[in-house]
């Protein structure tokens, strides 16, 4: 069954970050967040892990970075974000033509001047896993997909300004392993596409703004 919502280039920016998704996967953990892709809350999460007692609940992926690179050069940004430092940025909202819900799963498809994208999001029953697919629609020529990942092991109630920890960093064909906090399982992660690599290029994000924790008084600068 598929369950069409407005098409988002009709719809209010803001009324994009308020919508939001979630999927779970039968044992605690789960994967959410807003339509337009921007944090907002101390709980979304690409995958929030179901540890076991006393940890719980863990934030391990927070956030993908996604960028699409054409033959001529030219660089289209998906990625939403708001700093302390600055605006509202919401890249892919333009190019985002329709959002729906696939047998209970979200669905995204961009359309950047017919070269179509579609996004999905689906977690395997029981197990603290994620699969994110991306899947090229429609298009001409060769485009290159980046994507940055963004993690922040914490508890997920833990405040968005929690210190991070010292990641180790190692990688074994298409299989990457972070680990950082002891008490925290490592974070492991495949690639599966065709002519790929792995840049390891670290960065920390110390004041991203999570508006939704601001409009109810919690601490909302943090990663």
């Amino acid at each position: 069954m598929v369950r069409p919502v407005t098409p988002p280039a009709e719809a209010d920016p803001i009324r994009q970050v308020q919508r939001e998704w979630l999927v779970t996967n039968g044992i605690g953990g789960y994967a959410s967040g807003t339509v337009s892709g921007l944090v907002t809350r101390r709980y979304h999460g690409w995958l929030v892990a179901a540890l076991p007692n006393p940890t719980g609940r863990a934030v391990m992926l927070t956030h993908l970075g996604e960028q699409l690179r054409f033959p001529d050069g030219r660089r289209v940004d998906l990625t939403a974000e708001e700093s302390e430092a600055g605006p509202l940025k919401l890249h892919g909202d333009r190019y985002l033509s329709a959002f729906s819900l696939v047998d209970g799963l979200p669905r995204w498809c961009y359309d950047i001047d017919g070269t179509v994208l579609e996004k999905r999001v689906v977690l395997p029953h029981r197990r603290n896993m994620v699969h994110v697919t991306y899947r090229l629609v429609a298009g001409d020529g060769d485009v290159c997909f980046q994507l940055r990942p963004a993690m922040h092991f914490r508890h997920y109630e833990s405040p968005v300004d929690a210190e991070l920890a010292r990641y180790s960093f190692l990688a074994i064909d298409d299989r990457y392993e972070i680990a950082g906090d002891p008490s925290f399982p490592p974070l492991r992660m495949q690639l599966h596409a065709i002519d790929s690599a792995f840049t390891h290029r670290p960065m920390a994000s110390a004041h991203v703004v999570h508006r939704a924790e601001r409009s109810r008084g919690y601490d909302a600068s943090g990663r």
